[in-house]
C-alpha cells in the first residue's frame, strides 16, 4: 500500500508525531510501502527537521501550486491520503480535484474559512476525529455532512508508564510554541493561581517561543521550564502528574 500525506509544513509539532509513529508501527508490520509526505514550496524549510526524522519511511515532496500537487497526486498514485483540516487552502483545493481516497484527521476547533475549505471536506471518504468534542464542533461547521462518516477515534496512552518522582506538582503541554492556537500564556496564568507547589514544563518549539519565554519569566519566574522540540517524551510523561 502506498500512503501519501499532506502538512502544512509548520515546525515539528502533534500531527508530524503522530504520522512518525504511524510509520514506524506500519513498518514493524510490514506494510511500509513507498509513502510519501507533500508538502507547500515556501513552507518546506520548516519542514526540513521532520523530513531528516522520516528518513526511509516516507520522502518528501515539495509543491508550488495545487495544480502541481494534482499532478504529483496523479503521478505517484497513492492509495490512500491523510491529511488534517487546517492544512494550507491551496493543499485543499488539489486534493479535492483527485479521485484518490482521502482521510482527514481533525484534532482541534479551528473554523473552516471558506467555501474552497468547506468543498473540500466533501470529498474525504471519512473524517476522523480524536474527541467527541472534535466531532461536534466539525459538523456544527459542515450540518449537511454524512455523519456516518464521521467517526471518533481518540489518541491512546499506555497508563503503565506513567509514574513520577516526587516533589513539585508537575504539569506538562507538548505541542508548538503558537500563541494563537495552544493559549500559553492562560496556561500560565492558570497554574500562577495554584496553590500547590508547582512546575510547567513545555516541550516543543515554534515561532513564538521568545515571546512565550518572556511572558513566563515574568508572570512566573523560576516556574517555567523549556525543554525544545524532543523526539521521544516518554520521560517528560513519567515526571508529569497533569
Amino acid at each position: 500500500m502506498r500512503l501519501m500525506f499532506h502538512l502544512p509544513g509548520a515546525l515539528i509539532g502533534g500531527a508530524e508525531t503522530q504520522l512518525l509513529t504511524l510509520l514506524r508501527e506500519l513498518r514493524k508490520q510490514g506494510h511500509g510501502g513507498d509513502n510519501f509526505v507533500t508538502v507547500p514550496a515556501a513552507a518546506f524549510d520548516g519542514i526540513r527537521p521532520f523530513a531528516k526524522l522520516l528518513g526511509e519511511q516516507a520522502r518528501v515532496l515539495a509543491y508550488d501550486s495545487p495544480g502541481e500537487h494534482a499532478r504529483m497526486i496523479r503521478e505517484w498514485k497513492p492509495d490512500l491520503i491523510q491529511h488534517y483540516h487546517n492544512h494550507a487552502v491551496e493543499g485543499a483545493i488539489a486534493l479535492a480535484h483527485t479521485n484518490t481516497p482521502t482521510v482527514e484527521i481533525v484534532h482541534g476547533c479551528i473554523h473552516f474559512p471558506n467555501d474552497s475549505t468547506r468543498t473540500s471536506k466533501t470529498y474525504a471518504k471519512a473524517i476522523v476525529a480524536v474527541s467527541e468534542d472534535a466531532r461536534g464542533f466539525f459538523l456544527r461547521e459542515m450540518p449537511t455532512f454524512d455523519t456516518a462518516r464521521v467517526e471518533v477515534i481518540t489518541n491512546g496512552v499506555d497508563l503503565g508508564y506513567l509514574r513520577r518522582p516526587p516533589g513539585p506538582v508537575r504539569l506538562l503541554p507538548v505541542g508548538r510554541l503558537l500563541e494563537g492556537d495552544k493559549r500559553y500564556r492562560m496556561i500560565i496564568d492558570a497554574c500562577a493561581g495554584l496553590r500547590h507547589d508547582w512546575e510547567l514544563h513545555l516541550v516543543g518549539d515554534g515561532p513564538d517561543r521568545a515571546s512565550i519565554f518572556e511572558y513566563a519569566r515574568t508572570h512566573a519566574p523560576g516556574r517555567v521550564r523549556f525543554f525544545g522540540y524532543k523526539d521521544a517524551v516518554r520521560e517528560f510523561y513519567h515526571r508529569a502528574d497533569i
